[in-house]
């Protein structure tokens, strides 16, 4: 729907500061089983990446027909399916429904997918408190390395992904067809 391509880039740049993967992220840790928790969060990471990737195999193959924006509309299609079923089928964090003062549904979210009954916790106070809580020695470590992580599977996603037909134009490979070399 951008008009020009500076609306384009403020629209991708939105899109890229990513706050859904955090989000899904803090869902999947909650509800995936502890044993399952890292294998869950890895496939998670995986399919997001893969998903940037597939674009990318879209640009390359339909989009030089049927044109740019076709590739970001078939992007669109499966979200118009699975936002209205992931509202409706997703549940509501334990943890927040006891935040919310829904101790019974925060029970009942609990039991139903085996999780921990919520405990109420004292919350960092301020975002400062909250910056610093990532710091702790049980995180020290965790809390960069997993930014690192993130951030080099983004600039992948969103910095070599797109500039790959160019890349690989510039050393001499055709696009539509297999090169001589």
């Amino acid at each position: 729907m951008a008009p020009g391509v500076g609306l384009f880039g403020a629209g991708r740049f939105v899109a890229g500061l990513g706050g859904l993967m955090p989000l899904c992220l803090a869902m999947v840790m909650e509800f995936a089983p502890p044993r399952r928790a890292a294998p869950t969060t890895g496939l998670l990471m995986t399919s997001y990446h893969f998903g940037g990737m597939a674009a990318t195999g879209l640009g390359l193959t339909p989009a030089p027909a049927a044109g740019w924006r076709w590739v970001f509309w078939a992007g669109v299609l499966p979200a118009l399916v699975a936002v209205p079923l992931l509202l409706k089928l997703l549940p509501e964090s334990p943890g927040v429904l006891l935040a919310h003062g829904e101790r019974d549904k925060a029970d009942a979210v609990a039991d139903r997918y085996g999780l921990p009954r919520p405990t109420e916790v004292a919350a960092p106070a301020g975002r400062l408190a909250a910056i610093r809580a990532l710091f702790r020695p049980e995180s020290r470590w965790a809390t960069p390395l997993l930014w690192l992580a993130s951030f080099s599977a983004l600039l992948l996603v969103y910095g070599v992904s797109p500039r790959l037909p160019q890349m690989m134009r510039a050393s001499g490979h055709g696009l539509t067809r297999p090169s001589a070399s």
